[in-house]
């Protein structure tokens, strides 16, 4: 047996391990998707969801992100309030793959939600993909957010902050590609 063929059962393993959360039940739903083309290179638009810099080129002057397995992604979109405060949306790192792959669960919701436990179940992985050496294909899959009795609330909150994230990184690097004017009709 090579050394391969030994180590492929603890690597799918491992991988499954990824899929099945602690405390979370797989169920069929499907995901919550924000889908954008950004007319930026694929480094570009890496940056603005695994940086502090990146998230104030779409405007979020107070950001602070660990990236790490485990490392914390804090935003406060509030100017008047602090980075760590209740208003500060708090996610674990769940894995990421730079360039290609970023997911994450909410540990803390924002201040005013009605449901802070229901983000317990929620998770969004984001893809990233170069379209050609000048745009990047970005699509976010948000897990639980359409599941139990908060759904509506989680659902809302899904398209108001991630889909808002996605149309300022598509504003900040305006003008739309031909492909995605053609899309948008």
């Amino acid at each position: 047996m090579t050394g391969f063929a030994r180590k492929l059962p603890l690597a799918l393993f491992a991988s499954a391990c990824l899929l099945v959360l602690p405390g979370q039940q797989a169920t069929s739903a499907e995901p919550l998707v924000a889908e954008a083309i950004i007319n930026a290179p694929l480094a570009t638009v890496w940056q603005a969801f695994a940086t502090r810099e990146g998230y104030a080129t779409l405007g979020i002057q107070q950001a602070a992100v660990d990236l790490k397995m485990g490392g914390l992604v804090q935003i406060q979109p509030d100017s008047k309030g602090t980075l760590g405060d209740k208003g500060t949306t708090v996610s674990e790192i769940l894995s990421y793959e730079p360039e290609r792959l970023l997911s994450l669960r909410v540990r803390q919701s924002p201040a005013g939600f009605p449901d802070t436990q229901a983000f317990a179940n929620t998770w969004s992985i984001v893809y990233f993909a170069p379209l050609g050496a000048e745009m990047t294909h970005v699509r976010i899959a948000g897990f639980g957010f359409n599941e139990g009795p908060a759904a509506t609330d989680l659902s809302k909150f899904f398209e108001q902050d991630q889909v808002a994230q996605m149309r300022r990184l598509e504003k900040h690097y305006w003008p739309l590609c031909a492909l995605c004017k053609t899309e948008a009709k």
